[in-house]
């Protein structure tokens, strides 16, 4: 009996030694790249049972050149955030990272946050308990500046794992930095960065980017533009969901505007279109029916 008690205790200790190998093989606990080309970047990153796969496009430059520091953060993630500050996309399919043009992969496609959201960092819980009591900098370098908030967030934080800043690459790392705080979270004094710079905060799950003015009015505009675009190659599909969107408004009988009146009964296409077209000029939508 004692054999088998034994056996187990081994056989648990064993998988639970076996469960944080993992993890601490799919977590990146900590990494810093100065100017390191992307292909050495990745390679760095790409170790470990959990590893992912990456696949370079054509139009990538492997010897992109990235500049960040990070830590406590997923190995996969870590790799986009490695993308990103290269400038270039990603797409994910499996155990696979497909290295992609600028704008054609899933951050391309991604909706930006609205400005409101992106400042609702300021209400996270690791922000709330990272504090420093006094912060200055005279004409500092942003790189610079990225660097002490990133190394004294570590320091300050319970868990150690402070807050991960990326500069992109569209912006001067070296741009001169100026301002003076007491007292405050450490996202006051990212939004006090951006304020004072005019650049833009992006707020993603592991990290806060610093993305240079318009970005976001930029990732608006593409995705705009693919929404036109995927509409000119599907038009009968969007006649078809536009023509469903204005008849198909209700089932009484006694609604103008509705499918069920006696009027559009036997109707074709072009009476209903004609008819539809003719009480959009006359009829609101007032408290739920048409008047």
């Amino acid at each position: 009996m004692q054999k088998i008690v034994g056996f187990l205790v081994v056989s648990i200790v064993a998988l639970a030694s076996s469960a944080v190998a993992q993890k601490n093989f799919n977590w990146v606990e900590g990494t810093e790249f100065q100017e390191t080309p992307l292909h050495i970047a990745v390679q760095s990153l790409q170790t470990g049972t959990g590893a992912y796969n990456c696949v370079f496009h054509p139009e990538v430059d492997r010897e992109q050149l990235v500049t960040l520091r990070l830590t406590n953060l997923p190995r996969g993630v870590a790799l986009t955030y490695v993308f990103d500050q290269a400038g270039y996309d990603w797409k994910k399919e499996g155990r696979t990272l497909h290295v992609l043009p600028p704008h054609t992969g899933e951050m391309g496609d991604r909706e930006p946050l609205e400005n409101e959201q992106t400042g609702r960092f300021v209400n996270t819980a690791r922000a709330r308990e990272i504090i420093f009591d006094s912060v200055e900098f005279d004409e500092a370098p942003l790189r610079d500046v990225v660097d002490y908030i990133h190394l004294r967030s570590v320091e300050s934080s319970a868990d150690g794992r402070g807050v991960n800043v990326i500069i992109s690459r569209r912006i001067d790392a070296e741009m001169p930095v100026s301002f003076s705080l007491r007292n405050v979270p450490v996202s006051a004094v990212l939004l006090s960065i951006s304020q004072t710079t005019g650049i833009e905060l992006r707020l993603e799950e592991h990290a806060v980017f610093f993305d240079p003015p318009g970005a976001r009015a930029m990732q608006l505009a593409r995705l705009e533009t693919k929404r036109l675009e995927w509409e000119k190659a599907n038009k009968p599909q969007v006649n078809r969901m536009h023509r469903k969107r204005r008849y198909n408004i209700g089932t009484d009988p006694k609604d103008p505007r509705s499918p069920a009146h006696p009027d559009y009964v036997h109707s074709t296409h072009q009476d209903v279109s004609k008819r539809t077209n003719a009480l959009n000029n006359v009829y609101k939508w007032v408290n739920g029916k048409w008047t």
